[in-house]
């Protein structure tokens, strides 16, 4: 099977008088700025940047370089109603949590590369801060288990960035201790 994007090429070969037409189930869009960007567009992540503005203040850390920069990377990108089911019920409760506590939390969110779903199988994957969490693939439903998690969460649609993938994920995973 090929993919392009993440998307299946469903026709192959299709003859044209200047070319070859591949048809795919999906539509192709270009990237919508960087990771940092991408998920600033979207409501559902305000908990995920106060986080991220609250754990990595400087803008020089290894979350920011991971956001803006050129490296490509994989986001797990929890939402709203994930970081409230974590116990972090407002931005207010973001901005008084601790500030390494949150950085370990959320770089256990990124892992170098770009995974799209085709990519995913079942086992593990390395975050940036060398922690591993679990991987489960069952058809076209792809989980993910925190060493600290009791339960999977369910990841979504990608959005495509110059430098990354962005996932929501309907869960905070949480790091082993």
């Amino acid at each position: 099977t090929i993919f392009v994007n993440g998307y299946r090429v469903v026709q192959a070969d299709g003859n044209a008088d200047n070319g070859v037409v591949h048809g795919i189930n999906g539509v192709l869009a270009p990237p919508r700025g960087n990771l940092a960007q991408v998920a600033a567009l979207d409501t559902n992540y305000t908990f995920l940047r106060a986080a991220l503005l609250r754990a990595d203040s400087t803008g020089t850390g290894t979350l920011s370089t991971a956001l803006t920069g050129t490296t490509a990377y994989t986001i797990f990108a929890p939402t709203n109603a994930a970081f409230r089911s974590a116990g972090y019920n407002s931005v207010a409760a973001i901005n008084a949590a601790d500030r390494a506590t949150l950085g370990r939390i959320l770089s256990y969110h990124v892992v170098q590369g770009r995974y799209f779903p085709n990519d995913f199988t079942n086992g593990t994957l390395t975050t940036v801060g060398g922690s591993t969490f679990n991987v489960g693939v069952n058809g076209s439903t792809v989980s993910l288990t925190g060493a600290g998690n009791t339960g999977a969460a369910t990841v979504g649609t990608f959005s495509l960035a110059n430098n990354g993938l962005v996932y929501p994920i309907n869960q905070v995973l949480m790091p082993g201790r």
